[in-house]
């Protein structure tokens, strides 16, 4: 499209599951990406490109640039606007469990269309909140300090890419639980555009400071982490490490039973939460290193760091939202809405609580580590107490503090209900998302603590049951999936 033209979705394709679709014109797999460390069985040369694109607007001089290179779709129906406007409603509300999260928060601030019992038009900004990417960027297209295409360009990379990844890592997981795994093409791996979004045209890991150019997710990431100290964890090495292990899952998904792949299919998803979680450490160093700027706790060189602290806010705080709604609307509130008047002295006040919420977002400290510029003036990383007390009772080590976490399980349940992702809340009442599992599953659930029933008990379900024709036992599933006799019950 021309810079004038606004998106057609016409213009725009999504592959099965709402993920990226195919290369049309070349189904060979592509050269390795950052210099070997990962070799795809896919052909990814389009959605590497994107990363040239975003490089592309960082060196534009003028809005209708920009706003021309965003918008630009090829061939395929696949450009930076496109990985916010071309998603499929319906597929990211099943397979991507962090997109819908994260519209909820949205849909819970100030600037969602929220309302109480839950049936809204789900907008956020008067937008589609699907389409929240989108959102943000063009809010920055716009903006009345005017145009900046490297706050644009980083905006496009923290909304739309680093989203459009967690979609294909959740992705892989849905198709290999469904058994499209056995219809898709021996080439055919998901994993693999998670990986090209993520690494792009970056060549080199070794080469740190001529990646300050380079619009890939790896290269921000490394940026973010060398502003920091004392990580226990190097973010890269690890994402790198676990692509590749859930590249080769998938492959392993094919062939097997219904059973087998169901159990394959859960455990690929707590390697795609591991790998989300990971990429959210560079999401929060950014958004503490701007905080730190904002409150002058460092000197930065950019001349407007308020809208990059109003984009990393946007981008951390909706995943708070699940677990303290009341926090997640004063740092909402004090870092978005009115950040123009914003009060340095509430700096350590709003570090204990954004800290403190570390465990909704799937984050630790010593992940995160010090703003090295701060040094010994940046304040001590203090995890949620809730963690490990209950209203003054400590537990003793062990299973207590794990499962203290199954409220923001039911917390999603019913966030997901309100977004229509009713498939996804019945998958996390199965197959948990909060609390760490055993006896072989990555995770517990509230669907697995049930009982069996009593004999005394399941005698008096039998008789509902066979005088009114309704399966009682099923009011939870079909309250939560919206179906049957208590589709009404949610």
């Amino acid at each position: 499209t021309s810079g004038g033209d606004y998106w057609d979705d016409s213009l725009c394709r999504s592959g099965v599951s709402g993920g990226l679709p195919n290369n049309i014109d070349n189904d060979e797999a592509s050269q390795s990406l950052l210099g070997g460390a990962y070799v795809p069985t896919s052909n990814v040369d389009h959605i590497v490109k994107l990363t040239e694109s975003v490089e592309a607007i960082a060196a534009t001089a003028s809005l209708s640039e920009g706003e021309e290179i965003y918008k630009r779709a090829d061939e395929n129906g696949v450009s930076l606007q496109c990985l916010s406007t071309g998603v499929s409603q319906a597929e990211i509300a099943t397979t991507n469990p962090l997109y819908v999260q994260f519209m909820y928060g949205l849909w819970t601030s100030e600037s969602g269309d929220n309302a109480a019992d839950g049936y809204s038009s789900k907008t956020f900004d008067d937008g589609n909140i699907f389409y929240f990417g989108d959102t943000t960027v063009q809010d920055e297209f716009n903006k009345s300090s005017g145009y900046d295409p490297k706050l644009t360009a980083e905006t496009i990379r923290v909304m739309n890419i680093w989203m459009a990844m967690t979609t294909e890592l959740y992705r892989s997981t849905a198709l290999c639980r469904n058994g499209y795994v056995d219809d898709a093409s021996a080439s055919f791996n998901p994993v693999d555009f998670a990986a090209a979004l993520y690494f792009g045209t970056a060549t080199d890991p070794d080469l740190v400071n001529s990646l300050d150019s380079n619009g890939s997710l790896y290269a921000w990431a490394k940026r973010a982490g060398n502003q920091f100290v004392d990580e226990s964890v190097g973010v890269n090495d690890e994402i790198i490490s676990k692509l590749k292990d859930l590249q080769k899952s998938f492959q392993d998904c094919r062939g097997l039973s219904d059973e087998d792949r169901e159990r394959k299919g859960l455990t690929m998803r707590d390697s795609a939460r591991e790998i989300t979680n990971l990429m959210m450490v560079p999401m929060v160093q950014n958004f503490l290193d701007h905080l730190a700027s904002q409150s002058g706790l460092i000197d930065e060189d950019s001349p407007d760091q308020r809208n990059f602290m109003v984009l990393y806010s946007l981008a951390t705080l909706p995943y708070i939202s699940i677990c303290d709604e009341d926090a997640y609307d004063d740092l909402f509130e004090d870092l978005i809405l009115e950040l123009d008047s914003y009060d340095s002295g509430t700096f350590n006040d709003h570090m204990e609580t954004f800290q403190g919420k570390y465990h909704c977002m799937g984050v630790r400290c010593d992940q995160v580590g010090s703003l090295a510029a701060a040094g010994d003036n940046w304040p001590q990383c203090q995890e949620d107490a809730a963690a490990v007390s209950f209203a003054g009772y400590t537990p003793t080590p062990g299973a207590a503090p794990k499962m203290s976490k199954i409220d923001l399980d039911m917390s999603s349940i019913l966030a997901f209900i309100v977004m229509g992702a009713n498939d996804a809340a019945y998958d996390v009442y199965n197959n948990g998302w909060y609390v760490r599992g055993g006896d072989g599953k990555p995770f517990q659930s509230i669907g697995t603590m049930s009982t069996q029933l009593q004999s005394r008990a399941k005698s008096l379900y039998e008789m509902f049951t066979e005088n009114d024709g309704i399966d009682y036992t099923q009011v939870t599933r079909d309250a939560i999936q919206a179906t049957g006799a208590f589709q009404y019950t949610s």
